[in-house]
């Protein structure tokens, strides 16, 4: 389980999706990059004061390899991992 708390504040620029434009600074949530599992919901939104919790459960029979955790908030998505939100 991972406990997701978005501690950011709320921003005036949290409003509609802008393409190619940073549209929700602040909304977040978390991707299981190259890990192929049940509950890597990239659409989920977790929005400033919010929380969710993340149920994973990786088969004994999952192929190895190199993942990473990251938001993947469209709009966002960059922005914040450039600021170093990664693991």
């Amino acid at each position: 389980k991972i406990n997701f708390i978005n501690n950011n504040e709320h921003s005036s620029r949290d409003k509609t999706f802008v393409t190619n434009e940073i549209s929700a600074p602040n909304e977040a949530n978390l991707h299981f990059h190259g890990m192929h599992i049940a509950g890597d919901d990239a659409m989920l939104i977790v929005r400033p004061g919010e929380n969710y919790t993340y149920v994973i459960d990786v088969p004994i029979d999952h192929m190895p390899g190199t993942f990473w955790l990251h938001p993947h908030r469209h709009g966002s998505t960059s922005f914040q991992v450039g600021g170093g939100a990664l693991a």
